[in-house]
């Protein structure tokens, strides 16, 4: 076994020091959780996801009601901002008066299926006892599926970013792996600082915070793609960072985003098939975005929040047809699935923070009320 870099020493913890990024095994990347940035006010877990609950919760009691949210940075948000809330409503209504309501999640930034399906099988190995999963994707599955096939030459199926991830054993690659890490970090404590200061939700705050996004963002671009070239440059990249790669390299995105559709669906009907037979109540939800047709508004975006040219405008346009009428498929075959891409179509004003995907705490409130709805609408007395 190789040991680990002298930056790695446990704490006595037993936490780790080191990147903020931890490679897993059968996840993909976690958050490490000695990382001591917040996401509205929820710390890192043991297992790096931003939650109270940890994924491997069981039902300790017969009144316990335990749901797992899951998905991309969009899940994650959601349950960061509004589990609380979530919790009370829950605990408030008919169904679930009696109940004590906990909420964990398996989502990080990037995550894209078949990450939900296996973070979910994991975690039940482990002894997790959901009694409801709720599957929150559809940006990640387009987007990085395409970004890894047609612009990477990587498995399309493996995570997102998983060259650099992968790519630790050089000094070239570690280098550019630390300078990233130090960009997610300059990220966190700007957002600490004008939550801190109370400016995070007033004008100045908003700008002050989407700039550093912006200016880290294309850093963030620029270091990956140099981090492919240091791959090719050194015999090109090895097994571990491309895996078995998919036949539609190098074509166009429509051909690419027929593969992304079908691994998507797959992976939410196996998740559908498993949690059924466990008798788990299971909920598949397309996330809202702005570069899908008809999410908001276009007149009341924020030129910021919008970039036709990202990898964003360019790819989701053409994938939310397809993915839609994957939903209605899904349906048909008995998944309980909401098409929640246009839910913000009807807001008259701007709930983007950022040009990629994530939403003030508004409407993150607003959004964790809808999803609330959709699970009341599914239980009954059979299912406590």
């Amino acid at each position: 076994m190789v040991p680990p870099p002298p930056d790695h020493e446990p704490e006595a913890s037993g936490r780790l020091h080191g990147d903020i990024i931890s490679l897993h095994p059968y996840l993909g990347y976690v958050y490490n959780p000695a990382f001591s940035d917040k996401l509205f006010d929820k710390s890192v877990n043991d297992f790096g996801f931003y939650s109270s609950t940890l994924p491997t919760t069981p039902a300790y009691r017969s009144n316990d009601f335990v749901l797992c949210i899951t998905g991309g940075s969009v899940a994650a948000h959601l349950v960061a901002s509004s589990e609380e809330q979530m919790i009370a409503r829950l605990e408030a209504t008919e169904q679930l008066r009696n109940t004590n309501v906990r909420i964990t999640t398996i989502s990080q930034g990037g995550y894209k299926q078949p990450q939900q399906l296996l973070g979910v099988m994991y975690f039940l190995s482990r002894g997790a006892d959901y009694d409801a999963v709720i599957n929150i994707d559809g940006v990640n599955e387009a987007v990085w599926y395409v970004d890894n096939d047609v612009n990477n030459n990587i498995d399309p199926s493996y995570p997102y970013g998983w060259s650099w991830h992968a790519r630790r054993d050089n000094e070239a690659s570690r280098q550019i792996v630390k300078t990233l890490n130090k960009q997610a970090e300059i990220r966190a404590q700007t957002a600490g600082f004008l939550i801190q200061s109370h400016l995070y939700y007033t004008a100045t705050g908003i700008a002050a915070a989407n700039w550093v996004r912006l200016w880290t963002a294309r850093r963030d671009t620029a270091l990956q793609q140099q981090a492919l070239k240091v791959a090719k440059r050194d015999n090109h990249a090895s097994f571990s960072q491309t895996g078995v790669h998919d036949l539609n390299s190098g074509t166009a995105i429509t051909n690419s985003v027929a593969g992304a559709v079908k691994l998507w669906q797959r992976s939410s009907l196996e998740m559908h098939n498993y949690l059924s037979g466990r008798k788990t109540l299971y909920i598949h939800i397309l996330q809202p975005n702005q570069y899908w047709h008809s999410s908001l508004s276009r007149s009341v975006i924020s030129g910021s929040h919008l970039r036709g040219e990202s990898i964003y405008g360019s790819v989701l346009p053409k994938c939310i047809g397809p993915f839609r009428e994957a939903g209605r498929a899904l349906s048909s075959r008995g998944v309980p699935f909401y098409d929640m891409s246009a839910f913000f179509a009807s807001y008259s004003q701007d709930v983007y923070v950022d040009d990629c995907c994530h939403f003030d705490k508004q409407a993150n409130h607003d959004l964790a009320n809808a999803v609330v709805d959709i699970l009341l609408s599914h239980l009954g007395g059979e299912n406590l």
